[in-house]
Order: structure tokens, then C-alpha cells, then sequence
């Protein structure tokens, strides 16, 4: 323990002796990136300056000094001739003024011996050269006649030249036919220093390094201030990004400074000009319906609740319609969606024209709409209801040289000085609604509290089949479809079976009207289309290939994602798709032909198989069955049951396999129900049957079934 708390308290020392990173400046560095570029250039500057000034002081140097040495010369060759060294007044006289001689030697023929010398203390003796008089033995006559001196740099500091110079004398030849020569009577070897001309140089180089270094001093301060007020702009944009990013947009931005400021500071003002754009777009697609321009479910909700709190306190009522329209799947599967969003479009143009200012009209989805009309009785709602269905009765719609008569049926819910929630005044209405057009359609119907208890009670029985769905309460049961003629793999129809608190199962007619009723369906097939696909996957690894026929209902043919997810399933299982059979029901198909047909033939190109159910229960049988995209027709079992006693069931049967047949289709025969009918069946030419004569349903598939 105690060394845990001395841990911590060096790990407390430690974080607190560690000092936050300092921020960078953009001023900082653009004023440290000119300081490096000054000094560099400087540098650049000087060094140029001092090789090409010492280059100009040796080249005067040089010339000066061959002046110079002309005149010595004579009088260096008229001491070697006369061999009197003792006096050098004349050649001390002739480097009077010349201060950067060091010394003068005058050495003899053999270049070694030094018959006299001159020295001025500019040179120590150390630093004195070494005379050689082999450097001027490749000298011509020429060089040696006109005395040219050889120039060598000793050293750079202290700058010491080192000129020697041969002294000649001239010898007569042959005055016919040898010409004169010269011969070298001596040396004379001379020390200069430039010294003290380098020396004014680094002076001036100095002092001119100190002037521009206050140059350039000045220049950074003034440099920074320059830069500071030109970033000031840039470091204003601060504030507005900081409120911008806090979610603000109406942030004001300054268009001074300079070109490039300026710039930026356009595109951040179209930046906030297309973020608050952006936002009123979101706030019009949050509240407002973005086809029809209604305010939509979400907006509705806030007005109903608001609506309904000013009632109970002002002691009021009003009015909500719940408003379905009963030929738009029939518009919209025949002349396509986008005639569908149009005549959408014209019903909520005729609904805002009818209502009042105060009035409230909402869609809520597909082609329901809403209406709140405020500070109205239950006479004056049934007014409006009327109203409403005269008005649909005289509207016409016309699309592609078609005109249609559209109807709808409306629910009525008053909103009263009661208890009840805006929710329960929206599912009243909603009730009225589907009242209305189990009452035939084209007329509006009010909700009454005691004729609401059936209501009441189907809510109940949906939330106790969501509640199914959520904890795997529903089981499959498998019946037999035998094959007449040839041995296939055996086939079975999926049946659905709901089980209560106990155990016990529901029959389907007991949930599925109510789960049509509140949108249910199609969750529930999906459920078993998952269901089903793992038991084939089941049965294929037991060795059992089977073939299922699974139900579907008509929900399920306006899901957009139907296609999608019966393939994520498929290959999440890994399933054969010719293993299975979907089966749609003859109003469904019928009811959205064109949107069924395409997503049955997408299926059926991956292998999947359709069956149409029920058929011969609608009044246009057969010429649908042309067009539908089905490999299986199965015949409405209330014919079959009933063909061996009934002369008009026999004949249609036939009629029904003779057609299904003509059209390439295979016939399955429902509710076969003893050996008469089976036989019967089998004279007609059916392919397939079912029902309890050959095998009840199961919660296992049976694969022992004989029918002889």
C-alpha cells in the first residue's frame, strides 16, 4: 500500500512538472523562415564580397608591385656588377613609401649565398622563406634579359608575396655569327605584405556587417508587425468558426484584408450559406411530407398533442378524419409510381382547399392522410366526413388518356373533454377507418367508445402477436404435397401455428385478419421464410432433400427490400432456392400485378419457384393466370372438396386444370379429402395434391406417406 501511494504521488510530481506543449504561431515561423533567409543571404553576400575583394587587392597588389620592381631592378644589377653591398641607400630609398615591404635579399649566382639584405620588420625571420634558385632554370634568354619576376603566395595570413627576380648581365659573342646572350649574375628575393589591405578589408566587412545587421533587425521588427496585421484578418475568423462549429449559422464574416483573406473568407461565407440552407432543407424534411408539402406524422403529433391539451382546458372538441384512399394501389400498380405521387399530389391540393385556415392537413404515409378540424362537434364532423367523401366522389383523375374515379373512406375520432391520449384519438380514427371500408369503401364511419371494445380488443391480440414474434411464439406445421405422376423429391406446404400462454395453438384465422389489419403480416413472413430455410438446411445436412411451399402475403409484395432479404437469407443458409416454392394468394397477386410480377421474376431468375393460391377465387382468373409470372397453380380448395357431389365445382376444376395446364403451369389440388375426389382429381390430370385424405399437417415432415 505504501508503495502504491509513493507511485502515485511521483506520478502526481510527474504530471505536474510536464509543461503543456506551446502552441505554434504562423507569425513565429514566418518570421523565423525570413531571419534564416536573411542570414543566408548575408552569408551568401559576404563571403561573394570577400573572395572578390581580396581578388581585386591582389591583382592591384600585383600590378603595383611590377611597377615597383622595374625601377629596382637597374639598381639591384649595378650593386651585383660592382659587388659594393656595403652601402643600399639607393635601394632603401626606392622602398621608402611602400610599406608592405618586408624584406629585400640579395642572394649570389649559386642562389645560396646572401651578399645583402634589407629588412623592414614587417616579416619575422621565421616566417621567411626559403630562396631556391631552381625555379628559373627553365627561364629563356628572353625571360631572363627582361628580369621577369616569378610571384608566389606564401601564406594567406600574414599574407606574405614572395618575389624573386634574376639579375643578368650581358655577354658579347661572335659579331658575325653569334649573337649576344645573358647570363645571371645574381638574385634579389623580396618578401611583400598585403597584410594591412586585408586587414581594411575585414574592417569595412565588419562594419558593414553591423549596419545591415541593424538593417535587418529593424526589418524583423517591422517584418512581424507587417505580417501580424496582415494575419490579423485570418486569426478574426476565429470567432465565427468556433460558433459555427457550436452549431450557430447566423455567424457574420469580414470581406477585408487581403486577396488571399479575402478569399477565405468567401468560402467560409458560402460555407455557412450552404450549411443553413442545408439545415432549412433538414427542418422542411423533418416536419414537412417532401412530396405532397403536408406537414408530416412527426409535425402532426406536436399539433394533435397541442390540440388536445386547449381542448380539455377551453372545454372544446374538434374533429380528426382519418382519411385512406381506396383506388390508389389500383392507379399506382397500373400507371406506375409516378402517376401515383401525382395523383397523391392533387388529393392533398383538393384536402387543403376544402378545409379552413385553421384546419390541419397532414399525410402520413403512403396514401393516408390526416385532417385536425378544430372547434367542431360530433354533428358538424359528420358535416365534414361528408363533405369530404362527396368531394373524392366528384374528383377525377386523369393520366395517360385514362381518367379514374377516385374514392376513399374516413374514420372519425372526436377530440373531447375526456382522458384519452392523442395516440388513442389517432388508433380511434384509424378503427373508424377500417370500419368504414370493411363497410364497403366510399363512406366514413364516427368511432364510438362502446363500439370501440372489438376495436380495444383487436389492439390487444397486435401486441400479443408482435409479442409472439419477438419470443419465437409461432411453429411450423408441414403437410404433404404428393406428386401424381412422377417421383420428385417430396413436397410439403408450410403451415403457421401460434401458441398461447399455455402451449396450446392458435389456429391462423384467429391472428392473421388482425395481423393484416395492423401491418403484421409481413413481419410474420419473414419469420417463416427464415424458419423454413433453416429446417431445409436442417434436413439437407440429415440427407432429406424436400421441397417447401411457404405462404406469402400481399404486405409482403409492397416491401421494397423483400427481394434483397429473401437473398441474404438464402446465402446466410446456404439453400438451394429450387427447394422452395413461394405462394401468393390470387387477390394478392392480382391486386399489385405489375410490383408482384417484377419482384417474383428477380426470385425466380436465382431459382426460386411461385405458386398463385387460392385460384379461381377471383372474378378475372384466368385472364391474369396469362400473365402471371407462377410455375404452380393451386386450386381454391372449396371447389375441389365439393366436385364429386357437385356437377358445376366438377366442371369448373376441369376448366381450371385444363387452362392452367394450356398455360405451361402445374395444378396442385387443395382439401382432398377422400378417395373419391383423389380419384377424380387423378382423371382430370392434376399433377399434384394435398389435403387430409393424404396427410394431416405435422410439426415434423413426414416422409412415409402412401397413396395408392
Amino acid at each position: 500500500m505504501n508503495s502504491l501511494n509513493t507511485f502515485l504521488r511521483q506520478t502526481s510530481m510527474f504530471s505536474r512538472r510536464v509543461k503543456p506543449k506551446k502552441k505554434s504561431s504562423l507569425v513565429r515561423r514566418f518570421q523565423a523562415l525570413l531571419i534564416c533567409l536573411g542570414v543566408a543571404i548575408y552569408l551568401i553576400s559576404v563571403a561573394g564580397f570577400w573572395i572578390s575583394s581580396n581578388h581585386v587587392i591582389q591583382s592591384t597588389f600585383k600590378q603595383q608591385t611590377m611597377s615597383w620592381i622595374s625601377a629596382l631592378v637597374p639598381q639591384a644589377k649595378s650593386l651585383f656588377i660592382s659587388q659594393d653591398f656595403s652601402s643600399l641607400s639607393t635601394v632603401e630609398a626606392i622602398t621608402q613609401g611602400r610599406g608592405e615591404v618586408g624584406y629585400v635579399r640579395f642572394y649570389a649566382k649559386d642562389g645560396r649565398t646572401i651578399q645583402a639584405e634589407l629588412d623592414t620588420g614587417l616579416t619575422s625571420v621565421e616566417a621567411i622563406p626559403t630562396f631556391d634558385a631552381d625555379i628559373f632554370k627553365d627561364y629563356t634568354q628572353h625571360q631572363l634579359r627582361v628580369a621577369e619576376p616569378l610571384m608566389q603566395e606564401v601564406s594567406l595570413w600574414p599574407s606574405l608575396i614572395q618575389v624573386s627576380i634574376p639579375i643578368y648581365e650581358e655577354t658579347s659573342g661572335d659579331a658575325l655569327f653569334v649573337d649576344g646572350s645573358s647570363e645571371v649574375i645574381g638574385y634579389v628575393d623580396i618578401g611583400l605584405c598585403y597584410g594591412a589591405y586585408l586587414g581594411l578589408l575585414v574592417e569595412s566587412v565588419l562594419f558593414g556587417s553591423l549596419f545591415i545587421s541593424c538593417v535587418f533587425l529593424v526589418a524583423a521588427v517591422a517584418g512581424r508587425q507587417l505580417i501580424q496585421r496582415s494575419l490579423r484578418p485570418l486569426l478574426e475568423l476565429r470567432e465565427p468558426l468556433d460558433r459555427l462549429a457550436r452549431g450557430e449559422t447566423d455567424v457574420w464574416v469580414s470581406h477585408e484584408g487581403d486577396e488571399e483573406i479575402v478569399a477565405i473568407s468567401n468560402a467560409l461565407k458560402s460555407t455557412i450559406g450552404a450549411i443553413k440552407l442545408r439545415d432549412a432543407e433538414l427542418r422542411r424534411l423533418a416536419d414537412y411530407d417532401s412530396l405532397t408539402g403536408l406537414i408530416n406524422k412527426r409535425s402532426f403529433d406536436v399539433v394533435l398533442e397541442n390540440e388536445r391539451k386547449r381542448v380539455i382546458k377551453e372545454h372544446d372538441s374538434s374533429a380528426l378524419f382519418y382519411i385512406d384512399l381506396d383506388q390508389f394501389k389500383y392507379v399506382n400498380d397500373t400507371l406506375g409510381h409516378e402517376a401515383g405521387d401525382r395523383l397523391l399530389v392533387q388529393v392533398a391540393e383538393m384536402l387543403k382547399s376544402r378545409m379552413r385556415s385553421d384546419d390541419v392537413v397532414s399525410r402520413i404515409g403512403g396514401d393516408e392522410f390526416i385532417v385536425l378540424a378544430k372547434s367542431v362537434d360530433r354533428e358538424g364532423a359528420l358535416e365534414i366526413a361528408s363533405a369530404i367523401v362527396k368531394a373524392m366522389c366528384g374528383f377525377v383523375f386523369a393520366e395517360q388518356g385514362k381518367v379514374f374515379n377516385i374514392y376513399c373512406s374516413v374514420g372519425i375520432s372526436l377530440l373531447e373533454d375526456n382522458q384519452c391520449t392523442a395516440d388513442e384519438v389517432l388508433s380511434n380514427a384509424d378503427m373508424a377507418c377500417y370500419t368504414a371500408k370493411s363497410q364497403g369503401r366510399n363512406r366514413y364511419f364516427l368511432f364510438e367508445a362502446k363500439a370501440g371494445a372489438n376495436s380495444r380488443l383487436d389492439i390487444g391480440w397486435s401486441h400479443r402477436i408482435a409479442q409472439a414474434l419477438s419470443n419465437n411464439n409461432f411453429m411450423l406445421h408441414f403437410q404433404p404435397i404428393v406428386q401424381v405422376d412422377e417421383s420428385d423429391m417430396p413436397s410439403f406446404e408450410v403451415l403457421l401455428r401460434m401458441l398461447d400462454d399455455d402451449g396450446g395453438i392458435i389456429p391462423p384465422n384467429m391472428f392473421i385478419p388482425i395481423a393484416e389489419r395492423f401491418g403484421l403480416l409481413a413481419d410474420i413472413d419473414y419469420w417463416v421464410i427464415q424458419r423454413s430455410m433453416e429446417q431445409l438446411n436442417l434436413l439437407n445436412k440429415q440427407g432429406k432433400k424436400v421441397c417447401l411451399y411457404v405462404n406469402l402475403s400481399g404486405q409482403l409484395m409492397d416491401d421494397p427490400d423483400f427481394v434483397e432479404r429473401v437473398l441474404e437469407l438464402k446465402d446466410e443458409l446456404n439453400i438451394d432456392a429450387r427447394q422452395m416454392v413461394f405462394e401468393l394468394t390470387e387477390r394478392a397477386a392480382v391486386a399489385s400485378l405489375k410490383a408482384a410480377s417484377i419482384k417474383m421474376q428477380k426470385l425466380r431468375n436465382h431459382g426460386f419457384s411461385f405458386a398463385v393460391d387460392d385460384f379461381g377465387s377471383g372474378f378475372s382468373s384466368f385472364s391474369y393466370l396469362k400473365h402471371m409470372p407462377v410455375e404452380f397453380v393451386k386450386i381454391e380448395g372449396e371447389f375441389v372438396e365439393r366436385i364429386v357431389d357437385d356437377e358445376i365445382d366438377r366442371a369448373m376444376v376441369k376448366s381450371m386444370i385444363d387452362v392452367a395446364k394450356s398455360c405451361g403451369k402445374k395444378v396442385v389440388a387443395e382439401y382432398v379429402c377422400d378417395e373419391n375426389t383423389f380419384k377424380m382429381l387423378v382423371g382430370f390430370g392434376i399433377d399434384y395434391m394435398q389435403g387430409f385424405y393424404i396427410a394431416e399437417p405435422a410439426s415434423e415432415p413426414d416422409f412415409d406417406i402412401v397413396v395408392e
